[in-house]
């Protein structure tokens, strides 16, 4: 039995595809983000930064990474490669991610 939408009647696709699955943090994350200098001036790092952040890195599958996100109730995650952070996947990433997908024609 094919799936339609109830308002058109397209077919609509089944599950997710197997390439969207494999999908990683390193994927949309922001690689070397830089903070606004001006506003940060004079501001101790303590003031903005929790002291023992969660952390992920690049290959961490996009879906584990998101769950994270939604099960914590973060706005990111530092992203680091050897222990030195390389980029962040915030909130705004998986849904620009998310974006992607969906104008994807296919």
């Amino acid at each position: 039995m094919e799936n339609r939408c109830p308002e058109c009647g397209t077919t609509l696709p089944r599950g997710v595809p197997a390439w969207a699955r494999q999908l990683t943090v390193g994927d949309v994350m922001t690689k070397d983000p830089v903070k606004f200098v001006r506003v940060m001036d004079e501001t101790p790092i303590s003031r903005i930064m929790i002291q023992n952040p969660m952390t992920t890195t690049e290959h961490v599958l996009l879906l584990d990474a998101a769950q994270t996100l939604h099960t914590t109730k973060f706005g990111a995650l530092p992203v680091l490669r050897d222990g030195k952070p390389v980029g962040i996947l915030t909130d705004n990433d998986l849904v620009g991610g998310l974006v992607g997908l969906l104008t994807q024609g296919g």
